[in-house]
């Protein structure tokens, strides 16, 4: 089964603009410039997206379906909503046996990126949880709050990013 973390998202590290003073030529005063403050995350996932879906990458160990629904948001400061109050259960099948993966609730964390990895870190309070049915839907275990993700992304600006799951298998969301 793919996931012991949720896609969603978690960690904050803000980079400040750092003071720096300039010297003029000669003996003229100096003066005083502020750099830019550095996005706490990939500038290309800032904004609103939904999962499209599951799919299955190189050396995938499961057969995938549906996650359609889930709504991730990304701001400049490091911060990550998820809701997956309209997302569409995670089917797997693995040697003849199918299991489903229920998301439910919300969570807003911070989040960090670095080298093409993302690490979330829910909110105290975040209500977004999973819940495993095996065969025959019989519930394996009790539902399981999100404790937050550490994984692989990639990002095309303005058209999609995914999530690597684990297991092969991966979640794209697009704008909107």
């Amino acid at each position: 089964m793919p996931c012991q973390h949720r896609p969603v998202l978690r960690l904050i590290v803000i980079a400040l603009g750092t003071l720096v003073l300039v010297a003029c030529g000669g003996s003229g005063p100096a003066s005083t410039t502020s750099a830019s403050p550095t996005p706490a995350i990939d500038s290309c996932l800032v904004g609103r997206w939904t999962s499209t879906g599951v799919v299955e990458q190189n050396g995938a160990t499961v057969a995938a379906s549906g996650a359609a629904g889930q709504v991730i948001t990304f701001s400049n400061a490091g911060t990550m909503t998820v809701d997956d109050t309209h997302m569409q259960p995670l089917m797997v099948m693995s040697n003849g046996q199918r299991a489903t993966e229920q998301f439910s609730g919300t969570s807003t964390g911070k989040v960090t990126t670095s080298g093409g990895r993302l690490t979330y870190k829910p909110a105290p309070g975040s209500t977004e949880s999973f819940s495993l049915f095996g065969p025959g839907g019989s519930p394996v275990g009790t539902p399981s709050v999100d404790t937050g993700l550490n994984t692989s992304y990639m990002c095309t600006p303005g058209t999609s990013f995914g999530l690597n799951e684990g297991g092969g298998i991966g979640l794209i969301y697009t704008p909107g």
